[in-house]
This record gives structure tokens, C-alpha cells and sequence, in this order.
């Protein structure tokens, strides 16, 4: 817009005016020993600049917005034991960014019939919700906290829109890859080497047991603050370099999925590994018949092995949890299956709708509402009432909550997301290709572990995997938007285009 000298002039007048006005007022407050007062209005003059991005727009060119949110993930990480909590920084981004990042997703769906049926199933899945909330026995306080919860994803995944070029997103990405195992390994080593030494330094994790894959040492957690975020890091890590390798960017990129995958290993955690091989099995049935063979040869070597070696040592890694769910007629069921049973019970209950949102297995009844859990006489457990593992189930409380219909409602957008991923990662263009498969790894890597973990909607686990899927999706639909021949459907990858950056 075209402006005069005398417009200049006046406006440069206009903002000498605050300034003079905002120092007098905080030389006031400073003067009167406000001391509240004068941090808060501070904190108010430096979030302004971060206020007009959120509200006027904000498009990241250079994949900024990735690298602080893996470096926010590990320093939130790092920090969360020691009673400083650091991951609502990350919450702060996706509500702050709330404006931009829901405008440049309707500007997306307006191009992109498959993520206005996304949005629609949402919305239904929200308004019932809503209804439940009101029909149910919802108190105020839990409602209102479990409805932001539950908006946590969409606007994570609507914040991974606003990076525009793919192109500086995968180069961050990559880089994350490439140098994220030097930073976990010191850690790694440290734990094992000396255990009593790091949880002194670390803090206190819940999960310090035997390693039950290995049948040996312990679960390792390396920077993180439980052992689950960090296998489900390395699963992303080491899905992002396995696809970078079958787009042929070189074989260090096989070295680093390995040793991520190793490193998840040294966790222990079950379903991440499980989620992690159904990724690499996924990979393996795309890759056609380049690479087909020689992953099935792998995949059959070390599943021979490793049964020859669990054979050797009479270990079932998995005859734990077995027990733990009633396989046996003296076990004792885990805090997870009665969390899942005793949500079952009230969706049934409460049928349609459901109980009402914070009543049941969410954050907003963890902290708020416990009525529920006794009334299916959770007091009787040793875990309920010290209040933990009240959140390790999502399904189950979305059943319980909101109603089957609800649920369904949300598997549905789910699944429609993960297998729209799945046919533009058969389409896109080999530059974009990596991104994409890492955006699918991340889906997979998600709803694979939603069965017994709230992870998919919480920010310290899965903030950086909603950015990625987030990126990945703005990118495959801008290219198919912009190009006047659109990728044609293809019935198996091809591989064997090498990446060339732009």
C-alpha cells in the first residue's frame, strides 16, 4: 500500500509515543515496587511481537519451527524429573499459533477434498463430545481441561502446515537424524554404566525394571524422562533414516536406522519395537522389487535368530504381558487392562454417549474428577491411590468419555489420514518422497502405540511427529495443486530416482 511522507511521519510519532509512554509506566512500576506487576507487564511487552505473528500470520520458510520442536522435545525431556516443566512451552506454541495455523489448514482444505472429510469427522467427533459433556456427569473444571487436551493434535498437526518449504524442513530433518544419536549415546552409556550415579543427576523414572526383550540389564531412557518417549523417538529416527536410504541418499543412512533401532532396543519397550517393525514391514511391501528381497532376507535372518537366541536363554519377552492381561488363571491383571475393562464397562453404562468429558481415564479426571474410578472401585488399588497410571489408555477413555459412536468417529479421521499418507507417499515426487514416508512412519508409529498410551495427543511424545505429518501433508497437496500433470497413481514405488535438492 502506497503512503505519503506526512503518513510516515505521523506514524513514526505514533510508536515514539508508546515507547516513551511504556517506559514511563515501567519506570512506575519499578518506582513502586510492583515487582509482580512489573515482571508481568514485561512478560506482555516481549510476547507482543510473538502476539502479531500469531494473529496476523506466520509461515516458516526455513524449517525453524521443526528445529525448535525436537530441541524442545529433548530439553523438555531432559527436565520434566527434575520438576521443571519445560513441555508447555510446547503447549504454548500450539495455542499461540492457534490463528495462523487453523487459517493456512482451511487454506489447504479448500484445495484438498480429503482434509475437509478429515475436518468433518473431527467436528462430529467434537460435537458429540460436547453433547456427552452436557448429557453426562462432567464436572466444569475436568471438562474444560480434557477439551483442550483433546485439541492438542489437530492443532499440532494444522502447526506443521505453516512450514512452507519442504524442501528446508527435510534438510532440518535430516540433520536431526544424522546427529541425534551422538547426543543420546552419552546418556545411554552414562545409565548403564553407572545407574544409582544417573538417577541422582536424572531423577526417579517409574519404569526402572529388567529389560524384558534382552532378558538382561535394565531399561534404558538416555536423556528422556521415561524409557517409552525415547523408543518412540528412536522409532521416528530411525523410520526418517530407513526412508532416506530407500530413496538411495546413501548407505550411512542404513548405519543410522540401525543404530536407532539398537537404541530402542535398549529401552525395552514392546509395542514401540512392535510399532517400529510394523513400520520397516510397511517399508519393505513399497519398496517393490529392488529392495524386497534383500529386506525379506533380513527380516527372515533375524527373526531366526533372534528366536534361536530367546530359545537358548528360555526367555518370551512377551510372556509377561500375557499374564498381565489374564492369560493365566493366577495372574494378576496390569493397572492397563483394568483401566481398559473398567472403561468398557462405563462406555456400556453410559451408552450412547458416554460419561462426559474429564470423568474417566483422561487428563482432565487424572487431575480434577476421581469420582468415577470409585465408583468402579479403583480404591482398592495400590496405583490409584498413590494417582498414577490413571492416563495410560486412550481408546478406552474416548469409549468411556464420549461414547462408541464418538470413537468411531475419531478412528475414522485417524485412518483416513494414515491411508492418505499411504497413497501420496506412492505418488509424490522422489524429492518429497522421504518426507512423506517419515510423515507416515510417524502416523504408524502413533496409532500403533494408542491402544495403551494417550501418546498420540501428547505434546512431549508426539509434538515434532505432528509437525512432520503436518509438513509433509501441505507439501504432497501443494505439489499436486501446482502442477498443471498431477503424479499419477502408481501400483509400487520406484526407488531408483536419486533425491536432487532444489
Amino acid at each position: 500500500m502506497m503512503r505519503t511522507a506526512s503518513q510516515g511521519r505521523w506514524t513514526g510519532i505514533l510508536v515514539s509515543g508508546l515507547f516513551f509512554l511504556t517506559a514511563i509506566f515501567l519506570g512506575l512500576l519499578i518506582g513502586a515496587e510492583q515487582h509482580i506487576l512489573t515482571a508481568l507487564f514485561l512478560l506482555l511487552v516481549l510476547s507482543l511481537p510473538m502476539f502479531y505473528l500469531a494473529i496476523f500470520g506466520f509461515v516458516d520458510q526455513r524449517g525453524v519451527l521443526l528445529g525448535c520442536g525436537f530441541a524442545l522435545m529433548f530439553v523438555s525431556q531432559m527436565l520434566q524429573n527434575r520438576g521443571i516443566p519445560a513441555g508447555y512451552l510446547m503447549e504454548a506454541l500450539i495455542f499461540l499459533f492457534m490463528l495462523s495455523s487453523l487459517r493456512e489448514a482451511f487454506k489447504v482444505a479448500a484445495a484438498d477434498s480429503t482434509l475437509r472429510w478429515i475436518i468433518a469427522l473431527f467436528l462430529a467427533y467434537f460435537a458429540l463430545s460436547l453433547l456427552s459433556t452436557v448429557m453426562g456427569r462432567s464436572h466444569w473444571r475436568g471438562a474444560v481441561w480434557q477439551l483442550q487436551y483433546n485439541l492438542k493434535w489437530p492443532l499440532m498437526f494444522a502447526l506443521g502446515m505453516l512450514m512452507a518449504s519442504p524442501d528446508q524442513a527435510q534438510v532440518v530433518l535430516r540433520r536431526f537424524i544424522m546427529w541425534s544419536w551422538l547426543f543420546f549415546l552419552p546418556f545411554l552409556v552414562f545409565e548403564l554404566a553407572a545407574p544409582g550415579l544417573f538417577i541422582k543427576l536424572f531423577g526417579y523414572a517409574e519404569d526402572v525394571h529388567v529389560n524384558p526383550l534382552l532378558g538382561f540389564s535394565h531399561r534404558l531412557r538416555g536423556p528422556f524422562s521415561h524409557s517409552g518417549y525415547m523408543a518412540l523417538m528412536c522409532g521416528l529416527l530411525a523410520s526418517g533414516a530407513a526412508a532416506c536410504w530407500l530413496q538411495h541418499l546413501g548407505r550411512r543412512w542404513l548405519v543410522l536406522a540401525l543404530i536407532y533401532t539398537a537404541m530402542a532396543i535398549s529401552t525395552g519397550q514392546r509395542q514401540e519395537l512392535m510399532s517400529l517393525v510394523l513400520v520397516y514391514g510397511l517399508f519393505a511391501v513399497m519398496a517393490g522389487r529392488r529392495h524386497a528381497g534383500w529386506i525379506a532376507m533380513g527380516a527372515i535372518v533375524g527373526v531366526t535368530m533372534l528366536a534361536a537366541a530367546l530359545m537358548v536363554m528360555n526367555h518370551n519377552p512377551f510372556d509377561e504381558i500375557m499374564r498381565q492381561w489374564g492369560a493365566g488363571r493366577t495372574s494378576e491383571l496390569s493397572e492397563r487392562a483394568i483401566l481398559t475393562q473398567a472403561g468398557m464397562r462405563i462406555a456400556d453404562q453410559y451408552f450412547p454417549l458416554g460419561s462426559g468429558l474429564g470423568t474417566y481415564g483422561g487428563a482432565g479426571a487424572q487431575r480434577f474428577d476421581h469420582s468415577l474410578f470409585l465408583d468402579q472401585g479403583f480404591s482398592r488399588y495400590w496405583w490409584f491411590r498413590q494417582g498414577i497410571f490413571l492416563v495410560d489408555t486412550y481408546w478406552p477413555s474416548v469409549a468411556a468419555e464420549t461414547g462408541y459412536p464418538a470413537m468411531f468417529l475419531l478412528l475414522a479421521s485417524f485412518m483416513l489420514l494414515w491411508c492418505t499418507l499411504l497413497r501420496r507417499a506412492l505418488t509424490v515426487p522422489p524429492a518429497e518422497r522421504p518426507l512423506v514416508l517419515t510423515a507416515l512412519a510417524a502416523m504408524t508409529l502413533l496409532l500403533a502405540n494408542s491402544p495403551t498410551s494417550a501418546i498420540v495427543t501428547d505434546p512431549r511424545g508426539a509434538f515434532v511427529f505432528w509437525l512432520v505429518v503436518g509438513c509433509a501433508w501441505r507439501a504432497s497437496m501443494t505439489r499436486r495443486a501446482v502442477s498443471a500433470d498431477p503424479v499419477r497413481p502408481v501400483r509400487q514405488m520406484d526407488f531408483s530416482v536419486r533425491y536432487q535438492p532444489s
